[in-house]
């Protein structure tokens, strides 16, 4: 594949995170919420994907690349703590900055989807590599100070949300110890599980790569 078509196959990627994320989001929100209002409308998600439409196909400049036992700079975070800066991933997976691509359609979309929930979830992203070579992205999504955030329905619900604003279906299964939600949705795949207070998430276009994602970074970070 050549770095346009990856660059283009990212940017789908990136508009479909937006669209599981805001439906993640809104089925967390606290009922009542001035948050769970606006995210559980269906602008939010229509206004995310609408506006990180797929950039021009210029080749992106690539982001060095850091090796799995180092931290790697915030991108795309939506504000406040960055949950992703403290994340390490294991061989043969690689963290890095996102490109300016992705970053840009995330940022992008997120600001827009998320509406009020923007102020209540901290959000952070970075790229993951294999071989040298992007593999897919990770979000993390940091919900502090929610009511109920560790109890295991927390998680339930916002990858319910996730389905639902894919129309596709959760497939629960445990890596590590952990309870992991696996989805495929229109242009990407998609794995997450909750460590504490954030939900850490991954994308790939496989299914298989997404599940490799996951594992590596559960192993690697307890």
């Amino acid at each position: 594949m050549t770095t346009t078509n990856r660059s283009r196959s990212t940017s789908l990627m990136a508009i479909a995170a937006v669209a599981l994320l805001v439906g993640a989001c809104g089925a967390a929100a606290p009922s009542g919420s001035p948050a769970a209002s606006v995210a559980a409308s269906p602008s939010p998600t229509a206004s995310a994907v609408e506006t990180a439409s797929p950039p021009p196909t210029e080749e992106p400049t690539t982001s060095p690349s850091a090796s799995p036992d180092e931290t790697t700079g915030p991108s795309a975070s939506s504000g406040g703590a960055d949950p992703s800066e403290d994340l390490t991933i294991g061989a043969p997976y690689e963290l890095a900055p996102l490109d300016p691509t992705t970053a840009d359609a995330l940022e992008t979309g997120l600001t827009k989807g998320l509406g009020a929930m923007a102020e209540v979830v901290d959000v952070g992203a970075l790229e993951v590599r294999k071989d040298g070579t992007e593999a897919g992205f990770l979000i993390a999504m940091a919900f502090p100070d929610f009511p109920g955030v560790e109890d295991p329905a927390f998680f339930k619900s916002v990858m319910q949300g996730a389905a639902g604003s894919s129309g596709g279906t959760v497939t629960e299964t445990t890596i590590g110890g952990k309870t992991v939600g696996l989805l495929e949705a229109p242009g990407t795949s998609f794995a997450a599980y909750q460590e504490g207070d954030t939900i850490i998430m991954a994308f790939a276009a496989d299914p298989d790569e997404v599940t490799g994602i996951i594992t590596a970074l559960i192993e690697a970070n307890g």
